[in-house]
Order: C-alpha cells, then structure tokens, then sequence
C-alpha cells in the first residue's frame, strides 16, 4: 500500500493558499491588486467547486486559490493536492474555523492518496504542513 505524501514538516518555502467559495470570492478579489484580479478574470475563476487558479508574482508563482463548494464536505478540498503544481508547498492563507481546518486536512489527505501497488505515480501532489 502507498503512503500518502500529500503533508510535509518543513514549510519555510510555503506558497499562500486562498480557500475561497462563491460567496467570498468578490469581496477577496476587490482586496487584491489590480493585476491579481485581471488575471482571475482572464482565467474566468468564480471560486467554483473544484476550481483551481495559480497566482504569478514577480519571481513566479506566488501563491493559489481553491475553490470549494460544500465548506462541510472533506471532498471539497481534495481537488487540490493534484491541482497545484508538483511537491509544492502551501500554507492556508485564509481564515477557517477549526472545524473546517480539520476537513480541508482529510480532504487533502483523501486527495493526495493513490494506490500504486500495480501502477507508478503519474506525480507527486502538492504538500500541506502536517498539524499535530
């Protein structure tokens, strides 16, 4: 059986991560500069369900937004393992209550998992710093 390798104990290199869903995607959008938010519009991002949109910076990437439909449902988060780009490292930027912090945790561990046993891994996922 795999390990899951979705979680890691070093974030000194974490990327911000925005967990976003419909209802606070405007308001986080009009708090972003103006070139953050002609990207997401040329990327038609809405903080849909499952959506994803990697945000550039002046070195690179500098951080992504996920969008989640049910807050309440573990697999509402477990696009993003697979979704990010490969080993990265993300530190949830945005503010949830504990409750939905422990859901995004399962989901990204649900997500990151691949039985390998008869097929190798296409890639690695993207990793989360592991909360004890």
């Amino acid at each position: 059986m795999s390990e899951i390798t979705g979680f890691t104990t070093d974030a000194t290199a974490a990327l911000p991560l925005y967990v976003l869903d419909r209802e606070q995607f405007a308001a986080w959008k009009d708090g972003q500069p103006a070139a953050t938010q002609a990207w997401l519009a040329s990327q038609g991002f809405t903080a849909g369900a499952f959506s994803t949109a990697l945000l550039p910076g002046a070195d690179g990437l500098a951080g992504a937004v996920i969008g989640v439909g049910d807050r309440a449902d573990a697999y509402s988060y477990s696009h993003a393992p697979h979704a990010l780009p490969e080993g990265s490292v993300w530190q949830l930027a945005s503010e949830l209550p504990a409750a939905e912090q422990a859901l995004m945790q399962l989901g990204w561990g649900l997500g990151s998992y691949r039985f390998d046993r008869y097929r190798k891994r296409h890639r690695a996922p993207a990793q989360l710093p592991a909360r004890a």
